[in-house]
């Protein structure tokens, strides 16, 4: 088990937000009158942290006051104090640490609303992201202040290593998916396909394959499995080997992978994965088997020919078919059928995603782009349910996908025209589509059983 290397604490940030109180003299009843009382909110960086003072800055703030941005400062370093004048009122502050102009775009003060998305721009890598939300109530007497304490809104990975990898290997990557794929001012999550790809550096042994550094990620969607897909090319081609991890992922840990091929018999995983305090570890192991080979080989490989006339079918290889019910590569199995050799499997995607349109042209223009985006590394071939897998999905949803929207229309295909069903009491296709309507897409794969 490679332990890190790096002594980590909380950081535990927060934002002071002083308010002080000034009067101005009323106008005399022959002028006009005007309320000129305003507070002054004092906002300046600290942490109780003394052996780690560490803010990720700039800080962006936004004040609201109910949808209305009322006013946006940046805080550069934790010398820096901020005043800004305000009226009475209820007042939601956010803060964003560590976005800065140089690798997002930030929404302005005019277009900004609480769930206005903080762009990170092309060809720039996520920064070490912190997040706080207050609520301040400013009143014309008395002294009003709040705290907002920071919390990390990312994940880091800090190693990859990769031991014993065939010397005539020409490169080797590894992808971690799915994550999130944008962030908010009011520090909230959107997108769920995200993922990252780190090429590692073949080492001076020839045989290991390494990367060190700082690499912070937005976290997975809740209740997803992650995988981690190690791609090794060689004179052959390209082999993509999967793994589930079972441990579930959030912002604040940090995740160091270790990995050792074993000719073509397995690859073995290990790793650690500390949590938010960067105390305590959860240890992740596991082996990479010829037999969780995605077939996305390149070139003349026997497992590119085994699928030549399969176009778009995915072929894998395993000890013993799963089933009905279960999880496979992060699907659900939807159905097996065992009286052809190889075995079909039909796996529903873990990833929905609203299709958006109100018409067959709508959703079919949209169709192509969400399947991508629903698609489950390392397996080809996704599409639209049948009738009668959507009839089988709901006949087994308590058990094979519990989190189902009972109350919402999944999208299937019959006989080339798009319907929606219901999995709430009783099967009833629609024969209209709504804008609400729910692609969850399948895919027909092949298992050998060796």
């Amino acid at each position: 088990m490679k332990k890190s290397q790096t002594s980590w604490r909380k950081f535990l940030p927060s934002i002071l937000v002083l308010v002080g109180l000034s009067a101005c003299d009323k106008q005399s009843v022959d002028e006009e009158k005007e309320d000129a009382t305003t507070s002054m909110l004092q906002i300046y960086t600290r942490t109780n942290d003394a052996s780690d003072p560490t803010v990720s800055y700039p800080v962006n703030v936004y004040v609201f006051k109910g949808d209305q941005c009322e006013a946006t400062q940046t805080i550069n370093d934790a010398n820096e104090t901020l005043s800004l004048p305000l009226s009475e009122g209820d007042y939601t502050v956010y803060a964003i640490g560590g976005a800065s102009t140089a690798n997002y775009t930030l929404p302005s003060q005019e277009n900004a609303t609480k769930n206005s998305i903080i762009v990170l721009n092309e060809g720039k890598k996520h920064g070490d992201l912190m997040a706080a939300t207050s609520n301040v109530t400013i009143a014309k007497e008395g002294t009003n202040s709040t705290t907002l304490t920071m919390a990390r809104k990312t994940m880091l990975l800090q190693s990859i290593t990769m031991h014993n990898i065939p010397a005539d290997a020409t490169a080797v990557s590894v992808t971690i998916a799915p994550l999130r794929e944008n962030i908010a001012i009011d520090a909230t999550y959107s997108g769920e396909s995200g993922s990252e790809t780190t090429a590692l550096t073949k080492q001076d042994d020839g045989t290991t394959w390494a990367f060190e550094g700082e690499k912070y990620l937005l976290p997975p969607p809740p209740e997803t499995s992650v995988t981690i897909t190690m791609s090794v090319t060689l004179p052959g081609g390209t082999n993509n080997y999967l793994y589930e991890i079972e441990e579930s992922l959030s912002a604040g840990y940090k995740l160091n992978i270790e990995g050792t091929y074993t000719e073509a018999a397995a690859i073995r995983l290990t790793g650690t994965i500390v949590g938010a305090t960067w105390e305590g570890v959860k240890n992740v192991s596991s082996d990479f088997k010829e037999s969780d080979r995605a077939s996305e080989s390149e070139g003349n490989s026997d497992e590119a020919d085994d699928n030549s006339e399969d176009s778009g079918v995915t072929t894998f290889t395993e000890t013993a078919l799963p089933a009905v019910g279960s999880t496979y590569k992060t699907c659900f199995v939807l159905s097996v059928n065992s009286d052809v050799t190889p075995a079909e499997v039909v796996l529903l995607s873990p990833k929905e995603e609203v299709l958006g349109g109100t018409t067959q042209n709508d959703n079919m223009v949209r169709l192509e782009g969400a399947l991508g985006r629903c698609a489950v590394t390392g397996i080809e071939g996704w599409r639209l349910m049948t009738r009668s897998e959507i009839k089988s999905l709901f006949d087994i949803r308590a058990n094979v996908v519990p989190s189902l929207n009972s109350d919402s229309r999944y999208l299937f295909d019959e006989d080339g025209t798009m319907k929606a069903a219901k999995m709430k009491l009783s099967f009833s296709p629609a024969q209209s589509l709504t804008n609400t309507d729910i692609l969850r897409p399948v895919a027909t794969v092949k298992i050998n059983i060796e």
